[in-house]
């Protein structure tokens, strides 16, 4: 059955021709009803009609739309499906996202809202949905993914590399039996994504404190030292004070 999802969308907005808006302003809220439109400084502008919150916080707005499921399942689909092109590949990507909508429904149940428009969830673009997306996702209305009688849980990516990693290895809690580790040739048939990363030692340093580590004081290096069965590192050790080695988890 569908159902309605609440979805973070993008702060630093400016909204235009609010109906029925009705503002409490010692709470800092704002509820908006009717035909609306938000326009980010970055991204595309997303014209709606959804129920709207909008609150003030210490690390800025919260912008919270509530829509049914398949139309979350949409806009998912046109921001999550990359370079997708054959209907039948666009329809097994409209049943991941769905099924992974109905497994980690209130993921951000703490603040307020099912889901964040971020890769932490899933990517949630506004722009307008396309006739034939509106018609892909209507074909598969409803179907999930599920084992042994429970809805999956459909972890997906953007490029492994080559290899794609057991969930356990990323998430220590996570023992679905069939997220295991195997090879995938597709991430690497157009050579695969370059990326690099410059962190300062105080980064890498707040962020090591983050995970419960601390490295040696005045390290200078980093180097390497062990990898895991799918060869992402594992462990490292840091040079430069007292050499000590941290398994990254």
């Amino acid at each position: 059955a569908d159902h309605d999802l609440t979805v973070k969308t993008p702060t630093n907005l400016a909204v235009d021709n609010i109906v029925d808006a009705a503002e409490k302003p010692a709470d800092k809220e704002l509820f908006i009803s009717g035909t609306y439109k938000l326009q980010p400084q970055n991204g595309g502008i997303f014209a709606a009609s959804y129920p709207l919150y909008i609150a003030e916080r210490p690390t800025g707005l919260v912008v919270v739309a509530t829509m049914p499921l398949e139309d979350y399942v949409a806009h998912v689909l046109i921001a999550e499906s990359g370079d997708f092109r054959g209907r039948e590949a666009l329809k097994a990507m409209a049943v991941a996202v769905r099924t992974y909508a109905e497994r980690f429904s209130n993921q951000h149940g703490t603040d307020g809202f099912d889901f964040c428009d971020t890769t932490h969830c899933q990517v949630f673009y506004e722009s307008e949905v396309s006739e034939r997306i509106l018609s892909i996702v209507e074909s598969t209305k409803g179907e999930v993914l599920s084992y042994n009688g429970k809805i999956a849980s459909t972890y997906y990516h953007q490029d492994c590399g080559g290899t794609v990693a057991a969930a356990n290895e990323a998430w220590s809690h996570v023992s679905e039996p069939y997220l295991i580790l195997h090879k995938d040739p597709y991430c690497t048939t157009s050579g695969g994504l370059k990326w690099q990363a410059v962190l300062t030692h105080d980064q890498i340093n707040k962020a090591l404190r983050a995970s419960g580590l601390q490295a040696p004081e005045n390290w200078q290096e980093i180097e390497v030292k062990g990898r895991s069965e799918s060869g992402r590192v594992h462990a490292v050790n840091f040079s430069g004070g007292s050499p000590a080695a941290y398994p990254l988890s």
